[in-house]
């Protein structure tokens, strides 16, 4: 019994030890952050996001897909939609297709819960290549993201139960918004999308996908060149993997993913100092984070697609 007790007793002490080294080393380093300055802090970051194809924008306190990101080469097929829940995104998406100057054309809106980010996207897609099969996986039309040359303006408010997160405006291939650390259900969002053409004629056949999508006079207004969307809810169906007990479950585990980033970074107010927080004392968490929620599970079958079009 009594050496029970001092085995016991010496247990305790290390643990207590250990808690005590833990407790310091925090406290260090929560002084060490403070006193870093901010342009330093942001480089790192930007360095960090480099690699995920992302960048911060400190004016508005959001993450935004860089124009060199690596998703880029990926293009777009409905497969990633389909994959997106993997990922733990839960999103209304809607891609609308139309044919101009003998291109195939897809521009889609998203928006929603991307992990533990609250997002919206607006992606630019073409193709002049026929569809393509891969067996037991995909039949359909596998989209390249745009070239530079066929960027189009994107500008677009994101609301949250009316208000507005943020403002984001550009020339580029697909033009997103991520606001970490926030929770939403993607029938609280809503954009305001405006969209320039290179000229009038497809901005109308654009106007007439949309028109054939289901969408309505009182949620868009076309001018010469430039097309406002009003995306509320989806009009378009729905990924299949997309079920209601699939997207509860997905939900529930991105609120508590939110709610433990909240909490581990409490000490901090201002979205660099968490994630260099995170990235010092907790770096598998921080991995994670700055991935915001665009893993590659969503784009797990790029290979094989590639594979089956350069018919390899």
């Amino acid at each position: 019994m009594p050496g029970e007790f001092w085995y016991v007793l010496g247990g305790l002490a290390v643990l207590a030890a250990l808690c005590m080294i833990c407790v310091i080393r925090r406290r260090k380093l929560l002084k060490r952050i403070k006193e870093r300055g901010s342009d330093e802090k942001l480089r790192e970051i930007d360095r960090e996001l480099l690699g995920a194809g992302f960048a911060y924008d400190y004016n508005q306190d959001i993450f935004y897909g860089r124009m060199d990101a690596w998703q880029r080469e990926a293009g777009y097929c409905k497969i990633y939609d389909e994959a997106a829940y993997m990922a733990g995104m839960e999103y209304d998406c809607e891609p609308i297709t139309f044919t101009y100057g003998e291109k195939r054309w897809l521009i889609e809106f998203w928006k929603g819960q991307y992990g533990m980010c609250t997002g919206a996207e607006v992606g630019i897609f073409c193709t002049q290549e026929e569809d393509i099969f891969v067996p037991g996986e995909f039949q359909g039309t596998f989209y390249k993201s745009v070239s530079d040359e066929d960027r189009l303006y994107i500008a677009y408010y994101l609301k949250r139960r009316g208000e507005v997160l943020c403002y984001q405006k550009g020339l580029h291939w697909r033009l997103s918004a991520f606001k970490l650390g926030m929770f939403s259900e993607p029938s609280e969002l809503t954009m305001d999308i405006k969209i320039t053409f290179p000229d009038a004629g497809m901005c109308e056949a654009f106007q007439e996908a949309l028109f054939e999508a289901g969408y309505t006079q009182s949620e868009i207004v076309a001018g010469y060149r430039t097309m406002f969307v009003k995306f509320r809810q989806p009009h378009t169906r729905q990924p299949v993997t997309r079920t209601v007990e699939g997207a509860r479950v997905t939900q529930r585990h991105n609120r508590l993913y939110v709610r433990a980033y909240r909490y581990l970074t409490r000490n901090y107010s201002w979205t660099p100092d968490k994630l260099c927080y995170l990235k010092a004392f907790l770096p598998n968490v921080f991995r994670t984070v700055i991935r915001l929620g665009q893993g590659r599970e969503r784009y797990r079958e790029y290979a094989n697609i590639r594979f089956y079009q350069n018919g390899e």
